[in-house]
């Protein structure tokens, strides 16, 4: 489920810079002609994906590759059902990418919080009317999500957005190109956060235990909703800074990114009390049912701390495609990932795992803030230009 979040094929992203640049010149028809062609190829894709994956999930074993010993139980028909819905939830998505370039950020937001809500609580409502407890899951925490994104789609396209609303007529294969020249960048990274946020579980449960699964989810959510919460202030301006730069605004550049720089110490402050007020929390959250170490919470602490800070910087960098340096490191970084925390958890346990994800982060906080003040400073050259 968390592989395909990640995942839109690049062409989320080229739509938003497009839509952005096609309003700022007013080409009302090249937008529609961009969302019509962005629908039609993520359809088609979608379709490919479903096939093929149906195809090969019969010769997948996913008790061995899931590590979990749980007999007489069809996985395979499970992962393909939750496989076909998030392929279809991906193609839905597209309608947040417009509302983001509409700087409308928080609408996109507020979908998700939506989904999120109705997920839980169709969820605990039906929860005791399914035998098939892993099935009924997958429906409430996958099918959810998608009849919101196509419920929101359909009003947003018949009324604010009819405008831009996907037609036949406006599809134009031709312009699939120029929607991933800086497309295929933003999906190649997006490839990489895949494998690196996608298999962590995997990794944990092959190299340390299943348990440890369970344990590092936990402690991922506890500090989550901070980086959550800080995500959302920076996209509510990712497309204002692609705005901006064309226009030359670089004193606005300057205050946003202060801006943020000061809400990313509060989130690093609440990340310090949530470690110091860990055994309270927790207690209070999930009582005696797992046991987390103290390192482990420091450990993930210092993690999103890292991120958060990464975040600041490569908000603004996105936001005005200068990604190439960022597109290079997402497949270094790849490659190092598997190796590094695979034995890393193999010889180290959980806490070795989360050692190996600071250590691989951390190169971003150099880099990121270099290319940010070599930007804004117009001395920016070669690869830290592109």
């Amino acid at each position: 489920m968390n592989w395909l979040m990640y995942f839109d094929g690049g062409l989320g992203s080229g739509l938003k810079n497009k839509i952005t640049e096609s309003k700022a010149l007013n080409e009302i028809k090249k937008i529609k002609t961009f969302v019509s062609t962005s629908y039609f190829i993520l359809t088609i894709t979608v379709l490919i994906l479903i096939i093929l994956f149906s195809i090969i999930n019969n010769f997948l074993n996913w008790n061995l590759i899931l590590n979990i010993k749980i007999f007489n139980y069809n996985f395979n028909k499970l992962i393909n059902f939750i496989f076909i819905i998030f392929c279809f939830q991906f193609l839905f998505r597209l309608i947040e990418s417009i509302l983001i370039a509409d700087q409308r950020s928080r609408e996109a937001d507020f979908i998700n919080f939506i989904s999120s809500l109705l997920s839980i609580s169709f969820f605990y409502v039906f929860k005791n009317y399914f035998n098939d407890k892993l099935l009924f899951t997958a429906i409430a925490f996958c099918l959810t999500p998608v009849i919101v994104n196509l419920i929101y789609s359909i009003i947003l396209f018949k009324k604010r957005y009819k405008e831009y609303s996907p037609s036949l007529k406006y599809i134009e294969i031709s312009h699939y190109k120029e929607l991933m020249k800086l497309g295929s960048k933003f999906f190649i990274i997006q490839i990489c956060n895949l494998i690196t946020i996608g298999t962590i579980n995997l990794l944990i449960s092959n190299s340390v235990n299943p348990s440890m699964v369970v344990v590092y989810n936990l402690i991922y959510k506890y500090f989550g909703f901070t980086l959550m919460g800080f995500t959302v202030i920076t996209n509510s301006i990712f497309t204002s800074f692609n705005d901006a730069y064309n226009k030359g605004d670089f004193n606005w550049i300057k205050k946003s990114v202060n801006y943020i720089i000061k809400i990313s110490y509060v989130i690093v402050i609440i990340d310090i009390l949530l470690v110091l007020f860990s055994k309270f929390i927790l207690n209070f959250w999930i009582g005696n049912a797992v046991y987390i170490s103290s390192y482990t919470i420091i450990l993930m602490s210092f993690y999103f701390i890292s991120i958060t800070i990464v975040t600041v910087y490569s908000t603004f960098i996105s936001g005005i495609g200068k990604i190439k340096l960022a597109y290079y490191f997402s497949i270094l970084n790849t490659i190092l990932f598997l190796p590094i925390t695979y034995f890393s958890g193999k010889y180290y346990g959980l806490n070795g795992i989360l050692v190996s994800q600071i250590i691989l982060s951390s190169p971003g906080l150099y880099w990121l803030p270099k290319q940010y003040y070599l930007i804004i400073n117009n001395n920016a050259k070669g690869i830290w230009n592109a």
